[in-house]
Parts: C-alpha cells; structure tokens; sequence
C-alpha cells in the first residue's frame, strides 16, 4: 500500500508543476517581444509599460469578480510592495540593456547568472541550504543554457556588456528573492503580483516620460505613449501581457512559495529550449545538435535536482515514521 505523500513531497510537487507552467509561458516571451519590436516597431521600454498596464488591469477585473479578497493587502506590507515593483522595473531595463549591448542569444545565457546569484543569496539572506548536488546542477544547467542560445560562431562581448548583463542575472535574482519573501509574509502570489506589477507600472511609466532619454526604447515624446496598433498587433501586445506576464509570472511566484528559491529558478533555465522549439514550430528556425545537447543537458540538470530533493524529502518521512 503507497504510502501517504508528506507535506513537504506535496509542496515540492505543487511547486515543480507551478514552475514548469512558468518555464512554458516566459518561453513566449521572446516570440512576443520580436513580433511586437520588430514587425510593429514598438520602443521595448513603452512596450514593457503597456505589458504591466494590460496584465494589472486585466488581472485586477478578473480578481474584482472572482476573488476579490485577493485584492487586499495590509497597509504595512505596502513600502515592500514598492520596493518589489522598483525590482520589476529594475529588471526590466538592465535586461533591455544587455539585449542592446550583448545581443539577444548572449544576453539569455548571461541573465541565468541569477542561478547561482539565486543560490547564494537565497542563503545569505534566508538561509537556504546549498549542497553539492545542487552547485553541480547549477553548473550543469548555465553550460547547458550556453548551448542552447550561442548560436552564432562569432561572439562578442565587452567588458561593459558582461557587467550590464551580470546586473540583469542579479536584478532577476532580486525579483526571485522578493516573491520568495513575499510567500513568506504570508502574502498571496496574486495579491504579490498585482501589487508588485502595479507599482512597476507606475516606475516604467516615470522612466519613459524622463526627459532625459538615456536608455534604449524610451519614450521619445509623450506621445509615443499612445499606442496605434492594428488588430494583430493587438493580439500580440495582450498575448504578451496575459500568457507570459498574467500566467507566467504568477505561477512562478506561486512555485516560489513551495520551492526554494534556487531550484524554482533553475527550473526556469529550461526556458530557451523551448523558445528554440517555439521558433522551429513557428519560424521553421532549425535546432543544432549542439542546441539539442545543451537541452537535454538542462532537462537532466532539472530531473536530477528533483530526484535528489525527492529523496531528501523521503529521508525526513522515514525518520518521522514513527516505529512499531
């Protein structure tokens, strides 16, 4: 007779499945973003704005009707909220400069510095343990992504471009930490997420109005601010803002709370593989053998870190079995 799952191996399943919709919705992201900058020639920072505007004021309408209580947040819990919305923004244009100044397959591979920036801050600042397995993993996982998305046989990188691309790791490694204390606060990833978002918006939009344009994709005038897109356009703008913000984010806060904070962000590692699958479907863009091999090496990464914390999880229900 199976025995009954403990607390902790229910979280960690909870979490894994939470992650991996994430993992598949943030995958979309880049397909978005290229139709949206590319065919439509949005400035990337107004798009961002609009992102965070469509995603709070679609999740807000959704939660008003079906779980309003979601919608309410200690008055006490609201200098964190905005300090979680300055890491939305941060992240945001620190990664929009890595992309400028390293390019999109470079800028990917170095934004998962946040892996070990992750696990090393998750345990100075909350004492999370990382052991052995889980370095040998993170390791495993940062080749693997490499692989994936440096395609090109010339690669150029500076050293101004390396530091930007290291602070985007950091800033995603931040936003990770502040949804993971969040959860702790014992406050809801949604009420987290639409909080956290709707100060995000507020600082995006501060930033494009700035008069002084000193970041790539701002605003060039107010009036960039007033979208004119065509109907396809829109659907890519709305798709953007509820699969890969709505859904994607919200499930990775809600890993967050059952997962530590290294190993939901390591599941996230899975991520270019498959935008690069998303791209062969869609774009009939051709995976190498190398890609493939820098895959599965991050499939295997995941599959091992969950085995290893399933058999953590097992050691701690045997010794709480009490003996006959």
């Amino acid at each position: 007779m199976k025995k009954p799952e403990t607390k902790l191996e229910a979280q960690q399943k909870t979490g894994y499945i939470f992650a991996s919709i994430a993992t598949f919705c943030l995958a979309l992201t880049a397909l978005f973003i290229r139709d949206l900058t590319i065919t439509y020639k949005m400035p990337s920072l107004v798009m961002a704005f609009w992102r965070n505007l469509l995603a709070i004021s679609i999740l807000f309408v959704f939660l008003l009707i079906f779980k309003r209580d979601l919608l309410k947040l200690e008055r006490v819990h609201l200098p964190f909220m905005m300090l979680f919305g300055l890491g939305v923004v941060l992240f945001n244009l620190t990664w929009t400069l890595s992309v400028v100044a390293n390019g999109p397959s470079i800028a990917t591979v170095i934004v998962y510095s946040s892996v070990p920036f992750t696990a090393f801050m998750a345990y100075w600042f909350m004492r999370e343990s990382v052991r052995l397995p889980k370095i040998i993993a993170i390791v495993v996982t940062l080749i693997g992504c490499a692989m994936v998305s440096l395609t090109s046989t010339s690669i150029k990188l500076n050293l101004g471009g390396l530091l930007i691309g290291l602070l985007s790791g950091l800033t995603y490694a931040a936003y990770t930490l502040l949804s993971r204390k969040a959860g702790q606060k014992g406050i809801n990833p949604w009420t987290s997420f639409i909080y956290s978002f709707f100060f995000g918006t507020i600082f995006m939009g501060l930033v494009n109005l700035f008069p002084v344009k000193f970041i790539p994709g701002q605003a060039a005038t107010p009036s960039a601010m007033v979208l004119s897109l065509p109907p396809m356009g829109w659907i890519s703008l709305i798709g953007l803002a509820v699969i890969s913000t709505i859904i994607g984010f919200g499930a990775y806060n809600t890993s967050l709370v059952h997962l530590p904070a290294s190993t939901a962000n390591m599941v996230l590692t899975l991520e270019p593989l498959i935008t690069a699958m998303f791209a062969f479907f869609l774009f009939n863009e051709r995976l190498s053998s190398t890609q493939l091999l820098g895959g599965l090496l991050v499939v295997a990464a995941v599959l091992w870190i969950r085995w290893y914390e399933g058999q953590l999880a097992a050691k701690q229900k045997l010794k709480l079995t009490p003996i006959n």
